[in-house]
């Protein structure tokens, strides 16, 4: 039986950017044009090639910026609410192109190390450093919107952002104080800094969005969440948790074993009880599968109604007017015990239903027979008792049958009750 959830289309939106957040968006992005005017308007006045490839860098990175907001738009419209999956990856893909952007960065550090020697222009550090702070403002505008949503792309724009400031700030600061100690080994360093800097924090988002566009787990803890989450709510055993990431959200696959006894009914409240307490602890969760299977019984505790003819057991008809039983434990595929007892209960007018009570107290999981009564019925029924139709009269055929699954289940009596007859009578 496969359950999703049904609070999945209106769960979906919960997460919608609002006005605020798009403008929070166009915030960082003016921030992002001031910092490449400013670099511009530098170039211009003091004729540096350093700032004209800085302004040019930040025009780049102002087209990447305007593309993820694109993206937002497209993973939250209502197209996307028709294929979610599919478009969320969008997300992964424009964080993947980001980190790889970020990467250059570093390369690009790399490469002006050995390149050239920088002219340290007291100046131009002045510029440098004056563009830095709408840059760095744009990243922490990001950063909040990201957590705000949980959007990888924006994530790795904010991060792109601070990569940029930090390489400015180094360039910044390389060229100030080479200016002042007329040495160019501090602006290696600043540099050598940086590089370091924007490795480290281009390797963790290139990690992050290969695994969401690859569908590899981003979080083990998470999965242990999960875990414990469903331990907690319910007795269900846990077969495997997939939880795969699309951009913002994640998309998650349960697989339970649970007693094969639970009605289809139980098995759905059951199941929204899991889903309900998995909601509560991970609002990330976008959509919710739980695949339930039957759990495989190994051990069975058997009753069977049975009488004795000429020295051989035989099954009787009825639970209710058996002299002897047979209590057959079965273990792994096994007989492991089987004990023939007299019924006590002898001449009571309610004799099944007394039976049947006698059972769950003493901790029965099967009866098999021939025919069962309403009352009787209701009563194993109620204590999760699985009764089968016994196939052969011989018990030994009918203990071979059962423990080769090849007895019926019976879903309903087979005769009324007895306060029923008294009625009619």
């Amino acid at each position: 039986m496969k359950k999703t959830s049904e609070l999945e289309a209106g769960l979906r939106m919960q997460n919608k950017p609002n006005n605020r957040i798009y403008s929070m968006l166009y915030i960082s992005l003016l921030a992002s044009i001031i910092t490449f005017l400013i670099r511009l308007a530098g170039y211009l006045l003091l004729a540096n090639e350093a700032l004209l490839i800085e302004a040019v860098h930040m025009l780049v990175d102002i087209c990447a910026s305007a593309v993820v907001i694109f993206i937002i738009y497209l993973v939250h419209s209502r197209l996307a609410s028709n294929y979610p999956y599919g478009l969320y990856k969008i997300d992964d893909l424009a964080s993947l192109f980001i980190s790889v952007i970020v990467l250059g960065v570093a390369w690009e550090i790399t490469g002006s190390i050995f390149a050239y020697v920088p002219k340290f222009l007291f100046y131009a550090s002045i510029i440098e450093i004056a563009s830095i702070v709408p840059l760095a403002a744009a990243g922490y505008v990001k950063l909040r919107v990201s957590r705000k949503i949980g959007s990888p792309s924006i994530r790795s724009d904010a991060f792109h952002s601070f990569a940029d400031s930090l390489e400015g700030l180094a360039v910044a600061i390389g060229l100030f104080f080479s200016f002042l100690l007329n040495s160019v080994i501090v602006y290696y360093i600043a540099l050598l800094i940086a590089l370091l800097a924007l490795i480290a924090i281009s390797l963790d988002l290139l990690k992050n969005s290969i695994y969401g566009i690859l569908d590899l787990p981003k979080s083990r803890k998470l999965n242990k969440k999960v875990e414990r989450i469903i331990s907690r709510v319910s007795k269900a055993k846990i077969k495997t948790i997939r939880l795969r990431w699309a951009g913002h959200v994640i998309f998650s696959e349960v697989v339970l074993e649970m007693d094969p006894r639970l009605s289809i009914e139980e098995a759905h409240i059951a199941s929204d009880k899991i889903e309900a307490a998995l909601r509560h602890s991970i609002p990330e969760l976008e959509s919710i599968t739980i695949h339930i299977e039957s759990t495989k019984r190994s051990y069975f505790k058997v009753f069977i109604p049975i009488k004795k003819a000429k020295d051989n057991y035989f099954v009787n008809e009825t639970m209710s007017t058996a002299n002897l039983a047979a209590t057959v434990i079965i273990r792994n595929g096994k007989v492991e015990k089987m004990q023939i007892k007299k019924v006590e209960l002898r001449g009571k007018r309610f004799r099944g239903v007394e039976i049947a009570e006698h059972l769950a107290e003493s901790g029965f999981t099967d009866v098999i027979t021939f025919r069962i009564g309403e009352m009787a019925f209701g009563v194993l029924l109620r204590h999760g008792i699985v009764i089968w139709r016994a196939r052969s009269k011989a018990l030994s055929d009918t203990i071979r049958s059962f423990v080769a699954s090849k007895l019926e289940q019976i879903k309903k009596p087979t005769f009324e009750a007895s306060w029923r007859r008294l009625v009619h009578e």
